[in-house]
This record gives C-alpha cells, sequence and structure tokens, in this order.
C-alpha cells in the first residue's frame, strides 16, 4: 500500500515518540533518575530517533529510482559511501537508507516540517509521562494494600506506571536479589501477575 511523505514521516515521529516514553520509563523506574527538563541532549535524541525511523520506513516502503536531487533548500545531504546512501544532518549520526527514492525531496520536507516543533512536542511528551507516572504513584498506594501480603511473602516491591490506552505496566523488585521484572497487569489479574512474577524471579534466582 502506498504511503504518502507525510504519512510515513509522522509514522516514524509516533514511532520516536514511542521510544522517549520507554526510555524516560527506563531512567525513572530502572535507574532512579528522572528527566527533569527538556534539554538539548533529551531533544537530540528524540530527533535522532525520528531520522533513524524515517531512514527504516523509507527502506521498507520506497524504492530507489533517483539519481539527481536538490536539497539545497533545506540543511540536510544524502552522500554515497561504500556503506549505501546516508541522509546527512548537522550534529546528527547519519541514517542508510538503501536507495533514493523519487520523492526524497518530499519526504525531507516534511521531515523538515516536523523538526521544526519537535521542542514543543518533546515538552508535551515529558508533560504526559509525568501525568502517567503521578497516576502511577496513586495507583501503588492503592496496590499496596490489595497485595502487601504477596509482596511481604515473596520480598518484593513495586513501582507502577500508567498507560495511555489504560492499565499498568508494573516492576516487580526482590529485595533480596538485584533482579526485577516488568509486566503488564490491571486490578482483575494483578494479584496473579504478581505471584507469577515472584515465582519466577525466585526460581531463575535460586537456581
Amino acid at each position: 500500500m502506498y504511503m504518502t511523505p507525510r504519512t510515513i514521516v509522522q509514522i516514524a515521529l509516533d514511532k520516536a515518540r514511542a521510544d522517549l516514553q520507554y526510555n524516560l520509563e527506563q531512567r525513572e523506574l530502572y535507574y532512579d533518575n528522572p528527566q527533569k527538563t527538556v534539554d538539548n541532549d533529551f531533544i537530540n535524541s528524540f530527533r535522532e530517533n525520528c531520522l533513524k525511523h524515517l531512514a527504516r520506513l523509507i527502506n521498507v516502503h520506497r524504492k530507489g529510482a533517483c539519481h539527481s536531487i536538490d536539497l539545497s533548500s533545506l540543511p540536510y545531504r544524502v552522500l554515497c559511501t561504500p556503506a549505501g546512501y546516508v541522509i546527512c544532518i548537522p550534529g546528527m549520526e547519519p541514517a542508510v537508507i538503501h536507495a533514493i527514492p523519487e520523492d526524497i525531496e518530499d519526504l525531507l520536507l516534511e521531515f523538515d516540517l516536523i523538526m521544526t516543533g519537535l521542542g514543543s512536542i518533546a515538552e508535551e511528551e515529558l508533560i504526559e509521562f509525568n501525568a502517567r507516572m503521578m497516576a502511577g504513584k496513586i495507583a501503588s498506594s492503592t496496590l499496596e494494600s490489595l497485595v502487601e501480603d504477596l509482596l511481604v511473602r515473596h520480598s518484593m516491591e513495586i513501582k507502577v506506571i500508567c498507560q495511555r490506552r489504560g492499565g499498568w505496566k508494573c516492576i516487580l523488585s526482590s529485595t533480596l536479589f538485584e533482579t526485577s521484572m516488568a509486566f503488564f497487569s490491571d486490578a482483575e489479574h494483578i494479584r496473579e501477575d504478581i505471584e507469577r512474577c515472584a515465582n519466577r524471579i525466585h526460581e531463575e534466582e535460586e537456581g
């Protein structure tokens, strides 16, 4: 199915947003190093993920047919290297594409439009993540009273972050071993999920 340049760039952005949310979760839940502000490193990482996904989508949904391109109106270059063609953007890791599609200029024009507002999008993502974390902390407080007996019996602690589409992402951590396990759950299944994951952690650590 044919995808327009705008559709391809939007999908690349959506995938990069999902990567960003995942990285925020990792920093908060595993490394106890939350992202507090939208700084240059945060935006640059977001931008590089957008470009990486754009290149992957071009490789899947486009075939090379272009031999002459004019990108003079954009701060981007497409170069031929031993590894293939690369999209080069100042300050970013080049992204490899197998060949140059006919609509490469339109693709990069759409990409450039997205890039101009990327800082605002990053702000929105961080605000949403913090809201999900706050909701998760409230859920954790309620949850602990429901599953406290399981946590004590298995020597576990739990962190919760609410998901965009409902339900929880939970991190179950052992207080005996330096081990944790992530799983998705909800109010109906949380006890059986904790029991299952706790047993698995003990089995893996005890041999």
